[in-house]
């Protein structure tokens, strides 16, 4: 894995484009993708430097994750229904007893509790369960996964938490300040061939 971060991000956004059109050039028969999260704007940025891509994929993360899914023949995995999730959580805070989200009302939880599991499930975080409310949130977490089967999960990433991704041979190149998470980077790791580009950066040098 190259990891490439610093204070110029576009310069250093095309110089990887740049690099990723020229190993294309040289490996016709092997496929590169370029993973980012505004395609109309990368895809200008190929278009500068080459009338044409071959073997060049300009996708999401999502895309590049759904590609996965379908090459890998995970076609029974889905990710929860919306209208289920809600339903879920509203009968787990309706019906069961917490110390800190008793409510008559529970829908005003619902849209936190969606976004603060999903970020739970990415970040595969173990919480010391000393605190009331991490206690609760936890229980709520379980709970939640008691009404799902085992092709049910809370985010596409799941799909691949026992699946190994060794013998994909993509070149991948990710613009990844959005895939910080645990989950995500596991993913990527697995991969022979990446780079990734971050805009943090550790020190206040104009090229890292």
């Amino acid at each position: 894995m190259r990891i490439i971060k610093g204070l110029n991000y576009y310069y250093k956004l095309e110089e990887m484009i740049k690099e990723c059109i020229r190993k294309a050039s040289e490996n016709p028969f092997e496929q590169y993708i370029f993973i980012c999260e505004d395609k109309h704007m990368v895809e200008h940025m190929f278009f500068k430097h080459t009338h044409y891509l071959v073997n060049i994929s300009i996708m999401t993360w999502n895309q590049y994750l759904q590609s996965l899914q379908v090459r890998l023949h995970l076609t029974k995995h889905k990710v929860i229904d919306p209208v289920d999730y809600t339903y879920y959580l509203y009968t787990i805070l309706k019906h069961h007893h917490f110390s800190c989200f008793n409510t008559d009302n529970p829908f005003p939880l619902i849209k936190d509790f969606k976004s603060l599991l999903k970020e739970l499930e990415l970040n595969e975080t173990i919480y010391e369960l000393d605190h009331k409310k991490l206690s609760d949130f936890m229980s709520i977490y379980h709970l939640l996964y008691s009404y799902l089967d085992e092709y049910t999960h809370l985010c596409i990433e799941s799909f691949f938490d026992h699946i190994s991704l060794n013998s994909i041979q993509d070149h991948l190149y990710v613009e990844a300040d959005h895939l910080l998470e645990t989950k995500r980077m596991n993913i990527l790791k697995q991969f022979n061939d990446v780079t990734l580009l971050y805009t943090s950066i550790d020190d206040e040098r104009l090229f890292n």
